[in-house]
């Protein structure tokens, strides 16, 4: 019974994130919000929103890191802090 609080926990943080997931990618402004950020060129980490991230078409895009472990977070935060994701600019210019 020694795991069972923080089994328990981890369940509610999962079942918390896939009901946050599917609210969010039901929410035209939650979408709206990371496509924005996108085209703005931020550098972005996700953890637990995959339906979001492919409604908002940020899959697979330079500079969208997918945060599975406290390992890629601190290299997310070293590319962040490069500014711009300037690579992906041409994704957005006009043909």
């Amino acid at each position: 019974m020694a795991g069972t609080e923080c089994d328990l926990l981890g369940l509610r943080k999962e079942v918390v994130r896939i009901a946050g997931d599917k609210s969010l990618s039901a929410d035209p402004n939650g979408v709206s919000f990371l496509m924005d950020a996108c085209r703005h060129l931020k550098s972005i980490a996700l953890s637990g929103v995959d339906g979001l991230a492919e409604k908002s078409q940020v899959t697979g895009v330079i500079g969208v890191t997918k945060l599975s472990s406290s390992t890629n977070i601190g290299s997310f935060f070293i590319f962040a802090r490069q500014g711009k994701v300037w690579d992906r600019e041409a994704a957005f210019e006009p043909e």
